[in-house]
């Protein structure tokens, strides 16, 4: 008997003790539930992921997320994280 199952609502973002600042669970042009974005400014820790994993008998066989479609809340999740306008640009080009 086969069980499938899948996995949503994971955090956007963990806060890193060691480099004092946010970084992304996935990557970094993971869209957060659009719902969650309230939470950007006042509460980064409780924003969820637009991203998924599918489960197979307890075996992951695959996942992925929803990319960010906007340049103005990309821009804000890269100021989350720490991430500056020139360092953007110079990582991730286009992108950024």
């Amino acid at each position: 008997m086969e069980f499938f199952s899948g996995f949503v609502d994971f955090p956007l973002f963990e806060y890193s003790e060691e480099e004092k600042r946010f970084q992304a669970v996935h990557h970094a042009f993971t869209s957060p539930k659009l719902e969650d974005t309230a939470f950007l400014e006042s509460d980064p820790g409780k924003v969820r992921a637009r991203a998924y994993d599918i489960v197979l008998n307890g075996n992951e066989i695959g996942g992925g997320s929803i990319r960010i479609h906007t340049p103005e809340l990309q821009s804000k999740v890269f100021q989350l994280m720490g991430i500056g306008t020139e360092e953007a640009k110079n990582k991730f080009g286009l992108l950024a």
